[in-house]
């Protein structure tokens, strides 16, 4: 009788720590889609502010740029390699940083 308690009580405590392993590996799971939904909400995001952006430069240039008196048409190329050369410095610099950071990390654990 008593060998019959002590295995019911082992099956049963196995069993909550298999329900319970298996609950916390599905949090995880979703945890993880939810990481994926949230960058996939920022890309989407970025790309709406940016055709946005976009798409009001564009229409100013045509608005302002070909009547007289407007902005000089030179401008608009120069504007444009300006913005391409900050954002590859910025990708550069946090793609040092990156690195910067997870050298010093793994020297930390070593």
């Amino acid at each position: 009788m008593k060998n019959l308690l002590v295995m019911g009580f082992l099956a049963s405590t196995l069993f909550a720590v298999s329900a319970g392993l298996s609950l916390w590996l599905q949090s995880s799971k979703s945890n993880e889609t939810n990481l994926e939904q949230k960058e996939k909400d920022k890309e989407a995001t970025k790309k709406l502010v940016v055709d946005f952006i976009f798409d009001r430069l564009r229409g100013y240039c045509l608005d302002k740029g070909f009547v007289p008196g407007g902005f000089a048409l030179w401008t608009v190329p120069v504007v444009i390699l300006l913005i391409f050369l900050v954002r590859g410095t910025a990708g550069f610099l946090a793609d040092l940083a990156l690195a910067r950071i997870t050298h010093d990390g793994l020297l930390a654990m070593r």
